[in-house]
C-alpha cells in the first residue's frame, strides 16, 4: 500500500490504486469479452474519469494541462468515438453514415469510450516515475497471475462452468481467456511492461567490473535483488506463452525482442551491452532451455505445418485459412471505403462477400482474424487512419523520450515497453483480433498512455534550455512518501543514479509531472470541460447499466437455448418459461437488439416442436416465431440468418406466399454460403417445391450438383422430410417416378466441369 504522508497527495494515491484495480480486473472475466464485463469496465473507467477531474479541480490544478501533452492521440480517439456514435445514429443502408448492426455499434461505442477514458485516466492520475512503475508492476503481476493460472489449469485439465459457460482447458493454455491467442496477446503486452521495468532499472552510471571477482559480486547482488524475482516472473510468463501454442503470439514476442534490442542499441549506447545481455538471456534461457522443456517444439511443428492444406475439420489450421477472411474482407472495405459498415457489424456484413474459394467458406466468422481489415471494414479507412495516428504519435513520443537526454529511468522504461507492445500487436494483428478483446485493447491503451504520462524534459546539456519544474501546489514541500517501486526494491528516480547525472554537467533533470496552479482562465476552462466529462460519465453509466442488466438476465437463457438446440439436455416447460421470461426482460431493455429477437423466435419454435403439441397451438407458436424474425430483420435488414429462418417459417405458416419467397431471396442474397442459412433455404424451398419460382429451383439444383455425395444424401433427406420426395424426378420415398432426363444430363455435365475445373453450365429449371 502506498503511504499517505502527504495529505495533499493522498487523493491521487487512492485514484491510482483504483486505476490499478481496474486494469487488473480487465482480463479476469473471460478477457472482459462479454457485455456484462464491459459494462463493469465502463462503470469503473467513466466514474474514475469524473472523480479524478473533480479532484484535480478541487486541488487547484488543471486537468486540461495533464491532457495537453497527449492532445494528438486523445483527439484521434475522441474523433474515432464520434465516428462510431455517428454510425450508431446514422441513416438507412446506402447513406454515408450507416451501421449494418446498430445495436452492436452501440456496444462498440461503449467499448471505445472505455478505452479512451482509461487513456485519459492514466494521463490525469499518473504524476511521477513512481506512478509509472506502480502501473507497470500491476501489469506484470496481472500477467504473472494469468501465467500461473494457465499453467495450473492446463496441468490438471480443469473443467468448470463460469457464468453459465462451459470452460475446458485441453491441450493449450488459455488462462481466464476463452481463446489461447488472446492469452498470448495479453502475455506479450504484460511481458513488454516487465521488460520495460528491467531496462528502466539498469544502472548505467556504475563502473564496469574489471575482475572476475567483481563480476561474481555483481551476479550475486542481482540474484539476491528484487530484479531477479521480476526476471523469474517474466520466465513464468514466457513458459505460459509457449504453452498457448500460439504461432503468431510466440513469433511476435520474440520478433519484438529483436526490435527492442535494436532500438536500445541505437538510442542508448550506454545500455547497449547490458540490454544485449538481457535480450540474449531471454532468448537463450526462455527459448533454448525452458522452451524445449515445456514444448516449444510443438509450436514450431504448428508453424511448420501451416503449409499443409486442411483436409478435414480436425486438421491443423493453415495460414491460408487464417488469412482468407481478411483477404475477402477487402472487397467489403471497397464497398464502403470511407466510413465502413458500422462498428461491431463485421459478423453480419461479411457473409455476402465470402467466396466458395475460401478454405472455410461455410464457417461463420464473427471476426476477420486481422485487426487491420476488420477496423477498416467497421469504421472505414477514416477509422483506420485515426487509430494509426494514435500509434504513430506514440512511437514518435517514445523516440523522443529515448533520444532526448535527461529523461527519468521510469519514463524511458515506459517508452521501451510502449515500443515493444506496439511491435507485438502490429505483428499479431496480422492473423488475429486482439484489439477486439476488451482486456487486450485496454491494456494496450494503458501502455500507450504511460508513454505520454510525464512531460518531455530537455536538458541544457542537450543544447536546449531546460524547462523549469512547475510548482506542485499546496503541500509540495512535504516529505516524499515511499513508493511501491522502492518497497519492491526497484530503483526510484529520486535516488537511483542515471546516465544523465554522470554525463551531463547540468545536473539531474527536473521532471515536470505536476500541473501548475490554476490561473483564472484555466480554472474557467477546466470548469466548463467538467460539463462534457459529466455528460460522458453519465452516458457511460446509463448504457453500462442497460447492457449489464440485459446480459445478466440472458446468461441462463442463452445457455439453455444452446443446450436444447444441440440436444445436450431435454427441454422442460418450467425451464422454457424461465428462458422466455429472461429473454423478454432483455428485449424490454434493448428492443433494437436483433440477437434477442432471434433468440425469442428460437424459443417459440422449440415450443412448437414439443411432443404432443396440438396442431392449432403449434401454428400459434410458429406465427409468433415468424413475428420475432420479422422484427429482427426490421432492425437488421442484412442478417441472412434471420431472413433464412423467416423464410422457413413462412413456408409453414403462409405456404407459397410472396413474403415467403421474398424472405428466401433476401437470405440467399445476404448469407449464401453459411451452413445454417443454406439449410434454412433448402427447407423453405422443399416446403414449397411444387410452386417454387424458377430461380429457387435453379439454386437448389446447383447446390446439389456441386455437393459431395454425403452432402447430396443430406439434401435428399431434407427434401424427404419437408415434403418434396420427387424433387429430382426420383421418388425418394421408394416410388417409381422416372428421373428427369434434362436434370440428369445437367448433373453429369456439372460433375465433369467440376473435375476439369471448367465453369459450371447453367442449370435447367428443374422438375416441377
Amino acid at each position: 500500500m502506498l503511504a499517505d504522508d502527504d495529505p495533499q497527495e493522498s487523493p491521487l494515491s487512492w485514484l491510482i490504486v483504483a486505476l490499478a484495480l481496474l486494469i487488473a480486473f480487465a482480463p479476469l472475466p473471460l478477457g472482459s469479452n462479454r457485455p456484462w464485463a464491459v459494462a463493469l469496465l465502463a462503470f469503473g473507467s467513466g466514474g474514475l474519469l469524473l472523480v479524478s477531474w473533480v479532484v484535480l479541480l478541487w486541488r487547484g490544478q488543471s486537468p486540461l494541462a495533464c491532457l495537453a501533452p497527449a492532445r494528438i492521440p486523445l483527439a484521434a480517439l475522441a474523433a474515432y468515438a464520434v465516428l462510431v456514435a455517428a454510425q450508431w445514429e446514422g441513416g438507412a443502408e446506402g447513406s454515408w453514415l450507416y451501421s449494418a448492426a446498430p445495436h452492436q455499434t452501440r456496444h462498440y461505442l461503449l467499448r471505445t469510450l472505455v478505452y479512451a477514458s482509461v487513456f485519459a485516466n492514466v494521463l490525469l492520475i499518473v504524476r511521477s516515475p513512481r506512478d509509472i512503475r506502480l502501473l507497470s508492476i500491476v501489469l506484470v503481476a496481472s500477467g504473472g497471475l494469468q501465467a500461473l493460472l494457465a499453467i495450473y489449469w492446463l496441468a490438471v485439465g480443469a473443467q468448470y462452468q463460469f457464468m453459465f459457460e462451459d470452460i475446458r482447458h485441453g491441450t493449450q493454455a488459455t488462462g481466464t481467456f476463452v481463446n489461447r491467442n488472446h492469452l498470448a496477446g495479453y502475455l506479450c503486452l504484460t511481458l513488454a511492461a516487465g521488460i520495460g521495468l528491467l531496462l528502466g532499472a539498469i544502472d548505467t552510471s556504475a563502473q564496469e567490473p574489471r575482475r572476475w571477482r567483481d563480476h561474481l559480486i555483481n551476479l550475486l547482488r542481482f540474484a539476491l535483488s528484487p530484479r531477479m524475482a521480476l526476471r523469474l516472473l517474466l520466465l513464468v510468463m514466457v513458459i505460459a506463452l509457449v504453452l498457448t501454442r500460439s504461432r503468431m503470439g510466440n513469433t511476435a514476442f520474440f520478433s519484438a525482442l529483436v526490435v527492442l534490442g535494436t532500438v536500445v542499441a541505437i538510442t542508448a549506447p550506454a545500455l547497449r551491452g547490458k540490454a544485449l545481455v538481457l535480450v540474449a538471456s531471454m532468448v537463450v534461457i526462455d527459448v533454448v532451455v525452458v522452451g524445449q522443456w515445456v514444448g516449444l517444439d510443438r509450436v514450431l511443428q504448428r508453424i511448420d505445418r501451416t503449409a499443409i492444406a486442411i483436409e478435414d475439420r480436425r486438421g491443423e489450421e493453415t495460414v491460408e485459412s487464417r488469412l482468407d477472411p481478411a483477404w475477402y474482407t477487402w472487397p467489403m472495405v471497397q464497398a464502403r471505403p470511407v466510413l465502413g459498415w458500422g462498428g461491431g457489424s463485421y459478423f453480419v456484413a461479411f457473409p455476402p462477400f465470402k467466396s466458395p474459394d475460401m478454405v472455410l467458406h461455410q464457417d461463420f466468422f464473427d471476426h476477420a482474424h486481422n485487426d487491420y481489415a476488420e477496423i477498416a471494414a467497421d469504421t472505414g479507412l477514416v477509422g483506420l487512419l485515426l487509430l494509426a495516428t494514435v500509434v504513430l504519435a506514440t512511437l514518435r513520443r517514445a523516440w523522443q523520450l529515448l533520444t532526448v537526454r535527461g529523461q527519468p529511468l521510469a519514463t524511458k522504461g515506459a517508452a521501451y515497453a510502449g515500443v515493444m507492445a506496439i511491435t507485438c500487436l502490429l505483428l499479431h494483428s496480422l492473423v488475429d483480433f486482439n484489439l477486439q478483446i476488451p482486456a487486450n485493447a485496454l491494456t494496450c491503451c494503458v501502455l500507450l498512455a504511460l508513454v505520454w504520462a510525464t512531460r518531455l524534459q530537455r536538458s541544457a546539456a542537450a543544447g536546449v534550455r531546460a524547462r523549469p519544474a512547475l510548482p506542485a501546489g499546496p503541500g509540495a514541500g512535504a516529505s516524499p512518501r515511499p513508493s511501491l517501486a522502492s518497497l519492491a526494491g526497484l530503483p526510484d528516480d529520486a535516488t537511483a543514479p542515471s546516465a544523465a547525472s554522470s554525463q551531463e554537467s547540468a545536473g539531474p533533470p527536473q521532471l515536470v509531472s505536476t500541473p501548475a496552479a490554476l490561473t483564472t482562465l484555466e480554472g474557467a476552462a477546466g470548469g466548463l470541460a467538467l460539463l462534457p466529462v459529466l455528460a460522458l460519465a453519465g452516458f457511460m453509466a446509463w448504457e453500462a447499466r442497460r447492457f449489464h442488466q440485459a446480459d445478466l438476465a440472458l446468461l441462463e437463457a442463452r445457455w439453455l437455448v444452446g443446450a436444447w438446440a444441440s440436444g445436450e439436455r431435454p427441454m422442460s416447460p418450467a425451464a422454457w418459461l424461465r428462458a422466455y421470461d429472461a429473454t423478454q426482460r432483455a428485449i424490454d431493455i434493448h428492443p433494437d437488439d436483433a440477437h434477442l429477437r432471434i433468440q425469442m423466435g428460437a424459443l417459440y419454435r422449440m415450443a412448437a416442436d414439443l411432443p404432443r403439441q396440438p396442431p392449432a397451438q403449434r401454428q400459434i407458436f410458429l406465427r409468433l416465431a415468424a413475428g420475432q424474425y420479422r422484427q429482427a430483420v426490421a432492425v437488421r435488414p442484412v442478417d441472412g440468418w434471420a431472413w433464412g429462418s423467416l423464410a422457413e417459417l413462412l413456408q409453414v405458416t403462409e405456404p407459397g406466399s410472396v413474403q415467403a419467397w421474398h424472405a428466401w431471396r433476401q437470405a440467399e442474397r445476404h448469407a449464401p454460403l453459411e451452413d445454417p442459412v443454406r439449410l434454412s433455404l433448402l427447407r423453405a424451398a422443399f416446403a414449397g417445391w411444387s410452386a417454387a419460382p424458377p430461380d429457387v429451383k435453379q439454386w437448389v439444383n446447383a447446390v446439389y450438383a456441386s455437393a459431395r455425395p454425403a452432402v447430396q444424401q443430406e439434401i435428399d433427406d431434407t427434401a424427404l422430410a419437408w415434403g418434396a420426395p420427387q424433387w429430382r424426378g426420383v421418388d425418394l420415398a421408394g416410388g417409381a417416378a422416372a428421373p428427369d432426363p434434362a436434370v440428369e444430363r445437367w448433373l453429369a455435365a456439372v460433375q465433369a466441369a467440376v473435375e476439369k475445373g471448367l465453369p459450371i453450365p447453367p442449370p435447367p429449371m428443374g422438375p416441377p
